[in-house]
């Protein structure tokens, strides 16, 4: 279960570093977060060995707040 900013950037840390790609696993989003506060780091796509292959329910909560600087 995902209830803070801090656990939602530690997911994507848990992923983007090859430490779990939770598969077979659900994650449920308890509250409406703000990522602003926070640096993002996108989960990669373009990498097969680091990918989230769980699934991820938001429970009609919502993430807001996400700045990706590309550059």
């Amino acid at each position: 279960n995902i209830t803070t900013e801090k656990e939602l950037a530690g997911l994507a840390y848990l992923i983007n570093h090859g430490i779990t790609d939770f598969e077979d696993k659900t994650i449920h989003l308890k509250n409406s977060l703000n990522m602003s506060d926070y640096e993002w780091e996108p989960i990669y796509v373009n990498d097969e060995n680091k990918r989230f292959r769980g699934i991820f329910d938001g429970e009609c909560h919502s993430v807001k707040g996400i700045y990706v600087n590309i550059f």
